[in-house]
């Protein structure tokens, strides 16, 4: 709710209106006037609601094109002389540590920061409760909520660890420090005053976070387990090393290769890092050969596509990806890629081929351009100045204006601008996928973004115009305008709902601003390998919110009444109070109160979690997934330790007056009561663990080509004497050998129809399925006779 005064033209101060009253308002709303006003505050309530939550849907279609514009900036590569020698090398522009503290966090972040700043502003510089309500909130939500269903996502027999932990450690610390530092800077140093110096120590603990992680991400701090300084020398076989040292500029392909003590499946290389092509007049196929060296045993194969530096697909060359294949015995492979045609002084460009993920014991040339992970060849695309050709006056204007601004690249992102549009407009399905019907609750949920992604697609462009700093400001004023909206809609809600601003903004809108979030954090914890992407992230989001989202508002609001002093609504507000007597000529209030108690709770949960997490990486083998009774447990806990932070700050709103005791009795109860339903929870879980297969480990007894029998590994839970069953895809299989009482693994040897008619769908490890090879095709399966003990649903 609005928490200002003003001064009316007799002089005499008034406090404003409520901004769903009359006379009220806020930065864009409302609209309706006094027709708006006059309807029943339940009828408001729910109108301001259902506003709020179709904005929270804008905001999700600007934060993934935002989103899309950061991960096209830090993508950016360079084509450049490395320092320890003459050779040009592929190298990135951005540090993945520095991108992911900086601009990927401003990205996740970006609503909760710019929806404070914008608070700020618009109470005339005075200190609010929406945008550090949010900001608290919305880390109890991606600390609590994200991870702990991140961790109950991966299957039971599956974990996902963090592989960066040095940078866990820092963004964890550093998470916790943050909101320790705002309850110093509120309650303790300058209490209730925030002071310029205050709000840029604020600022710059950011770059700080930022040079710490980038130190331990870089092995300047040797001593820290899996920092690269460490694993990097170790993995370096002794020849490697040696070539390394001793013939640092020699290109691949070179004789010095052949000496290396590879596998037998061979090295995979390219002859050279860097080819000039000349292009003419006329479409042209430029063949690439691939070698194969130091072995020939086997089949093995690489991925291959195309990546433009300079070059603009479709309008320098054609984009092509695929699989190089290398049958046994072949030491080489071609790719070819179609070259577009180039006028007489059009400007040079350059164009990648890009090798990776070596299959089936193969490699890449440690010397090539791209390293052991992948081998990169560059390719200089030039004009044939020697084309017999008269170039007119027109075609000159055009080389000089591509030389400048890249007429191609502009030419590409209006065509993709183009497809967006027709992309974002279009209604119906595709020819494609007309056959797929979608669920009723996905069409309703297209139906509402409808609108949201006609309005962006037209505001914001694609991220490859400008190598995607065009979308990034963009979809960043986009954000601030529908910010100022959720701001308005919040305060009116509240207003009309009775609902103080701290619990608005710690539940409705710290929500709507994190879902987004949830949703990506839950696909990649999926999908990597790694628990990076859904941990790690979170606290560094959690710490950037505090850097930026609390010290940037509250500098400007510092630095704004150290400029124009008190004011006559400031002294309204605080002329009678300590704050005036120890600061006369003004200063930027922050009255602790609310906000310093929820802050502390949160700080004390938080650690909770992080201790938490810690424990699964030793004690379950990984941060996520891991057995069904531990990951549902701890998820449980999470979300408990959340429902708890909910509680208290329901309570802290209703007795603004309550004294230390009792927020320190109420806070101490809410979390025991989490911790102790939790056990309860954990206990039940242990108890009740349902027959799950803790690994499929196939066994397989071979009669010429055909598998007759598997043995599967299963644990019988307390089944309180019920005769067990084992479900495999829709296949029900008794399991009455297993004593009800067995607690360990037991090998049940099942007929195979009855264990492989779904196992084939399931996605086994490879070396979770011996025999790969000997398996028949799936027709072959129908020959074999029915298991007794199999019976379809």
């Amino acid at each position: 709710m609005a928490d200002g005064s003003a001064v009316s033209p007799n002089g005499v101060a008034v406090s404003d209106p409520e901004i769903c009253r009359k006379g009220g308002g806020g930065i864009i709303l409302p609209v309706g006037g006094e027709v708006e006003q006059s309807l029943p505050d339940i009828a408001r309530a729910i109108l301001y609601g259902f506003a709020l939550c179709y904005c929270f849907l804008g905001v999700s279609v600007i934060a993934d094109a935002f989103m899309l514009s950061i991960e096209t900036i830090t993508a950016q590569v360079l084509y450049r002389k490395d320092g320890t020698d003459r050779r040009r090398k592929t190298v990135k522009v951005w540090n993945e540590t520095v991108a992911n503290l900086t601009l990927m966090a401003l990205g996740s972040s970006g609503p909760e920061i710019l929806l404070s700043i914008v608070e700020t502003l618009k109470n005339g510089n005075f200190s609010g409760h929406l945008g550090p309500g949010t900001i608290v909130g919305s880390a109890a939500f991606n600390l609590l909520i994200i991870i702990g269903i991140c961790i109950s996502a991966i299957p039971s027999d599956e974990t996902r660890r963090i592989d960066s932990v040095p940078a866990f450690a820092v963004t964890a610390i550093f998470s916790i420090l943050a909101y320790g530092w705002l309850v110093f800077i509120v309650e303790v140093n300058t209490r209730h005053v925030i002071d310029i110096g205050e709000g840029i120590v604020t600022i710059l603990l950011l770059p700080i976070l930022v040079a710490i992680s980038y130190a331990c991400d870089t092995g300047m701090f040797p001593g820290l387990p899996n920092s690269k300084a460490d694993c990097g020398d170790m993995s370096v076989k002794p020849a490697e090393a040696e070539l390394e040292a001793g013939s640092s500029t020699a290109g691949p392909g070179q004789e010095h290769v052949d000496e290396l003590p590879w596998k037998k499946a061979g090295v995979i290389t390219l002859e050279n890092d860097l080819v000039e092509v000349l292009c003419g007049l006329k479409k042209m196929r430029c063949t690439i050969s691939v070698s194969r060296r130091l072995g020939l045993c086997g089949h093995i194969s690489c991925r291959y596509s195309t990546r433009g530096l300079s070059a603009v697909p479709g309008f320098d060359f054609e984009e092509c990806s695929g699989t190089l294949l290398f049958a046994e015995g072949m030491d080489a492979a071609d790719i070819s890629v179609d070259i577009l045609p180039r006028r007489p002084g059009q400007r040079d460009v350059l164009l990648q081929i890009i090798l990776e993920d070596a299959s089936d014991g193969a490699s890449f040339d440690p010397n090539s351009d791209g390293g052991e992970e992948c081998n990169v060849l560059t390719l200089a695309l030039k004009a044939d100045e020697e084309a017999a050709v008269t170039v007119r006056t027109s075609q000159q204007t055009l080389n000089v204006v591509d030389s400048i601004v890249a007429v191609n690249g502009i030419l590409r992102s209006k065509s993709s601008w183009m497809e967006q549009i027709k992309a974002a407009t279009a209604l119906g399905d595709d020819a494609e996928d007309a056959t797929a019907t979608p669920a009723w609750h996905a069409r309703i949920l297209a139906a509402l973004v409808y609108p949201w992604s006609c309005l962006y697609s037209l505001l914001i462009p694609p991220p490859d115009l400008f190598a995607g700093w065009l979308c990034f400001w963009m979809a960043l004023a986009q954000l601030g305008v529908i910010t100022a909206i959720v701001v308005d809609l919040s305060e009116l809600f509240g207003c009309v709902a009775g609902v103080e601003d701290v619990v608005t903004a710690v539940t409705f809108v710290a929500l709507g601003t994190s879902v987004p979030d949830l949703f990506a954090s839950k696909i990649a914890a999926q999908t990597e390998e790694t628990a990076d992407a859904a941990i790690v992230n979170v606290t560094g989001s959690n710490s950037v919110n505090i850097f930026l989202g609390i010290g940037l508002p509250w500098t400007i609001a510092a630095v704004y009444w150290q400029i124009i002093g008190p004011t006559e609504k400031w002294l309204e507000k605080y002329g009678n109070s300590v704050v005036h007597q120890t600061h006369p000529h003004g200063a930027f209030v922050v009255l602790g109160g609310d906000l310093s108690y929820n802050v502390v709770t949160f700080t004390v949960i938080a650690v909770i979690a992080l201790a938490l997490i810690w424990f699964r990486r030793v004690y379950c083998g990984g941060e996520l997934g891991g057995p069904w009774p531990s990951k549902v447990s701890s998820s449980f806990l999470l979300f408990t330790l959340w429902v708890s932070f909910l509680c208290t700050v329901i309570w802290k709103s209703g007795a603004p007056n309550a004294s230390f005791k009792d927020e320190v009795v109420m806070s101490a109860s809410a979390i025991a009561g989490a911790l102790s339903l939790a056990a309860v929870f954990s206990f039940s879980a242990y108890k009740f663990e349902p027959l799950i297969a803790d690994k499929f480990e196939v066994k397989t007894q071979k009669n010429g080509k055909h598998i007759e029998e598997v043995e599967v590994s299963v644990k019988n839970g307390d089944l309180n004497g019920d005769t067990p069953s084992l479900k495999i895809g829709d296949v029900d299989i008794s399991l009455e050998e297993i004593p009800t009482e067995s607690q360990s693994p037991v090998n049940i040897p099942l007929h195979v129809e009855s264990f492989i008619e779904s196992a084939l769908s399931m996605p086994w490890a490879p070396d979770e399925r011996t025999e790969a090879d000997d398996l028949p095709p799936a027709s072959a399966w129908e020959a074999l006779p029915k298991a007794p003990n199999a019976k379809k649903k």
